[in-house]
């Protein structure tokens, strides 16, 4: 009977603490993050960045351009194969 009065009290006083506003202040973890950033008008959007119409030599940019990203896209993948046979001994 000693015992089963113990282990009441002990739970009483467990959840007194649990309850306690010190005991589940120091035991909370919160999302904490810093506030946006504000440069103010540090970064100016140039006006002529898309103007795409007034671009000098814009037939050559843009054949040289999709020329550069067709030419990569076939030559990545040919390298990748001929480098994988050459490592198993294929080639």
């Amino acid at each position: 009977m000693a015992s089963s009065a113990t282990a009441t009290v002990v739970r009483r006083l467990a959840t007194k603490l649990a309850k306690s506003p010190t005991a589940s202040v120091s035991g909370t973890r919160q999302f904490h993050a810093s506030g946006p950033k504000h440069y103010g008008d540090d970064y100016l959007h140039a006006e002529h960045m898309y103007n795409v119409q007034g671009m000098k030599n814009r037939k050559l940019k843009v054949f040289l351009g999709s020329f550069g990203s067709l030419a990569l896209g076939i030559m990545v993948p040919v390298w990748a194969v001929q480098y994988q046979m050459k490592k198993q001994g294929g080639l």
